[in-house]
């Protein structure tokens, strides 16, 4: 019998990436998920979260869902981490694959 996964605590919070390190996203993202949910304002939590649905909603096949998931995960992360230059770049590129020029451009702004 499988036992039930517990949400990771600020001493387990590393759980997460150790499943990216062995290939296992979508346990990853489950984890990331549980976790922020307890601890919403781990910027850094935010930030790799974002990171890790970005790479996936990048893979060949990926769904429309995957990237507007990845973009919410992106805006969540760079209001927590509001200098993080990188985030924004992430942010505005979703942004325009996701054909929100508008909302691009002012991302864009900010990054010059």
């Amino acid at each position: 019998m499988k036992s039930a996964s517990r949400v990771p605590t600020s001493s387990s919070a590393s759980q997460p990436n150790v499943r990216v390190a062995a290939g296992e996203t979508d346990e990853a993202a489950r984890l990331y998920g549980l976790y922020l949910k307890e601890s919403p304002n781990d910027a850094a939590a935010h930030a790799e979260y974002a990171t890790l649905l970005r790479t996936r909603a990048e893979l060949p096949g990926a769904s429309r869902r995957q990237r507007e998931a990845a973009l919410d995960a992106i805006s969540t992360a760079v209001r927590k981490n509001s200098d993080s230059l990188k985030l924004r770049r992430m942010l505005a590129l979703t942004l325009l694959e996701l054909g929100q020029l508008g909302t691009a451009r002012q991302e864009i702004v900010i990054l010059r």
